[in-house]
C-alpha cells in the first residue's frame, strides 16, 4: 500500500512540473516574475501617491479678493442691512459669516450690527498691548497669501473667542471627594494666589508675550481671568476623566523610511524620556485603581518618498504601508515593553481594546501638504522644505503616537468632576483650505 502511495505521489508530481512547464516561466525566472509583478504594482502605487498638480495661485487676485471682503465688511450700507436682517443678508452675501465676529441668537433677534473681523480681533477693551487694526488688517493679507502659495488651495478661516489659556503659575484643583470646609479654604488660597502680585505680573509677561506675536499667530488673551460675583474661578466640568489618559510619540525612533525596530533599538526606545513618562502614567493609573478602556495606536509618514529598504517593501509612494508596518511596530513591539516596564508585564493586552489608524491626516498614510512639485516633467522638492521650518513641518507629520485611554471601575460614566483654575478668554482666527 505504501509503495502504491508513493508512486502516485510521483506520478502527480511529474504531472504538475509537465504542466508547468508548458505554462509557466522556467524556475529560475520565478524570481524575476515576482519581480515583475512587484515593479507593476509600484507602477500603480506611485501613480497613485503622485501629488496632484494644483493650479497656480494667482497671489494678486486673492490678495484683492480679500480685501475687497475686508473693505466690504466694514462698509454702513453693509452694517446695517446686516443689522436688519441677518438671515437675508448672509443669503445674498454667502461671504458674510466669516467677515464677522461669531453672533449669538441674541444679537440676531435684537437686530445688534455685527462686528467687522478685524474690529472684533483688534479691540483694545479685550486686552492690552494689541496692535492697530490697520497693521492687523495687512498681516492678514499677508498671511492669507501666504497660506494659499504655501497649501496651494483657496484659504478660508474661522475666527472664534471661545478659547482659554490657563495660568501660567496657578495651577487650581480638583475638588473630588473634598468636603465643603475644604474646598472653601482652597478657593480662599486660590484667591490670594491669583491676586499675589508675582502671580498678577507672570500673566501680564505671558499675555504680552501673546499680543506680541498676535500679528503672525492671530491669537490674543486677556490678562484678567475669568472670575464669578466673588472673584472666585467658576468650576469647570469634567466628564469621566477622573483619569487622564496616557500618551507618547516616538516618531523620534522611526526616522524617515524606518519602520521597525531591532531588539537592542527597542530596549534604547524604552529607556527614552518619551517611554519612561508613558510607562510611569500607565503604572500610577492601574495603581489607582484604574481600569483600561481602550488604547489608540495613531501612525503616519510625511509625504517625502520612501527610499532604501522602505521603497523595496512598500514601494517609492507607499506611504500607507510604511505608515501600517509602523503602526504594527508600535503595537507587537512597543506596547508590550512599556506595560513591562510599568510592570504590567503578565497583562494580556490580546484582551484590550486597541485602535489602530495608520491613515493620518490625508487618508493616504500622510499628513500634511504634498512636498514635491514638478519642474520640467520631472518631479522635485519644493525649496521649503530644505528650510529648517519646512524640516520641522515633515517631522510633525511623522508620527507614531501611543494612548492609553482608562476609566473608573467604581464610578459612573456621567459622574461630574469640578476644578477650579484661573482661565483667561482668548480669541483666534485659524486658516484652512476650502
Amino acid at each position: 500500500m505504501k509503495r502504491l502511495i508513493f508512486l502516485n505521489i510521483v506520478f502527480i508530481a511529474q504531472f504538475v512540473l509537465a504542466d508547468s512547464a508548458l505554462k509557466c516561466s522556467p524556475l529560475n525566472e520565478l524570481g524575476d516574475n515576482i519581480q515583475n509583478v512587484q515593479d507593476v504594482n509600484c507602477e500603480q502605487i506611485n501613480k497613485s501617491g503622485q501629488c496632484e498638480e494644483a493650479p497656480p495661485v494667482d497671489a494678486n487676485a486673492l490678495r484683492n479678493k480679500i480685501s475687497r471682503l475686508l473693505d466690504l465688511s466694514v462698509e454702513p450700507s453693509k452694517i446695517e442691512a446686516a443689522k436688519r436682517n441677518w438671515s437675508s443678508f448672509v443669503s445674498q452675501n454667502p461671504w458674510a459669516p466669516k467677515m464677522y465676529a461669531e453672533r449669538s441668537q441674541y444679537e440676531i433677534q435684537e437686530k445688534l450690527p455685527p462686528t467687522p473681523i478685524m474690529d472684533w480681533f483688534s479691540d483694545p477693551k479685550f486686552a492690552e498691548g494689541l496692535k492697530s487694526k490697520e497693521e492687523y488688517k495687512k498681516a492678514f493679507i499677508d498671511k492669507y497669501v501666504a497660506f494659499a502659495e504655501k497649501m496651494e488651495c483657496t484659504p478660508t478661516f474661522r475666527a472664534s473667542d471661545n478659547y482659554v489659556e490657563p495660568h501660567p503659575s496657578v495651577k487650581g484643583f480638583t475638588a473630588e471627594k473634598m468636603g465643603r470646609e475644604e474646598k472653601d479654604m482652597r478657593l480662599r488660597k486660590l484667591k490670594e494666589e491669583i491676586n499675589d502680585p508675582k502671580n498678577v505680573q507672570a500673566v501680564k509677561d505671558r499675555m504680552k508675550k501673546i499680543s506680541d506675536e498676535s500679528a503672525d499667530r492671530f491669537y490674543v488673551c486677556r490678562d484678567k481671568p475669568d472670575l464669578d460675583s466673588n472673584g472666585l474661578p467658576p468650576a469647570r466640568y469634567t466628564v469621566s476623566q477622573r483619569y487622564q489618559p496616557c500618551a507618547g510619540n516616538f516618531k523620534k525612533n522611526f526616522a524617515n523610511n524606518k519602520h521597525d525596530v531591532s531588539q537592542p533599538e527597542l530596549g534604547k526606545l524604552l529607556a527614552t524620556p518619551e517611554a519612561d513618562e508613558l510607562s510611569k502614567c500607565i503604572k500610577d493609573r492601574l495603581a489607582q485603581g484604574a481600569k483600561v478602556h481602550h488604547i489608540s495606536i495613531n501612525a503616519s509618514a510625511s509625504s517625502l518618498n520612501n527610499t532604501g529598504d522602505a521603497e523595496k517593501r512598500f514601494c517609492k509612494k507607499g506611504f500607507l504601508g510604511l505608515s501600517e508596518a509602523r503602526a504594527e511596530t508600535a503595537k507587537s513591539k512597543i506596547l508590550p515593553g512599556l506595560f513591562e516596564k510599568a510592570g504590567q508585564g503578565s497583562f494580556d493586552l490580546s484582551k484590550a481594546k486597541i485602535e489602530v489608524n495608520a491613515k493620518g491626516a490625508n487618508g493616504d498614510g500622510t499628513s500634511g501638504p504634498c512636498v514635491y512639485e514638478t519642474k520640467n516633467g520631472k518631479e522635485v522638492l519644493k525649496p521649503y522644505y530644505n528650510t529648517k521650518a519646512g524640516q520641522e513641518e515633515l517631522d510633525e507629520n511623522r508620527y507614531v503616537k501611543v494612548q492609553v485611554t482608562f476609566e473608573d471601575t467604581s464610578k459612573k460614566v456621567n459622574d461630574n468632576i469640578p476644578k477650579y483654575e484661573p482661565m483667561y478668554r482668548c480669541k483666534k482666527i485659524e486658516f484652512k483650505c476650502e
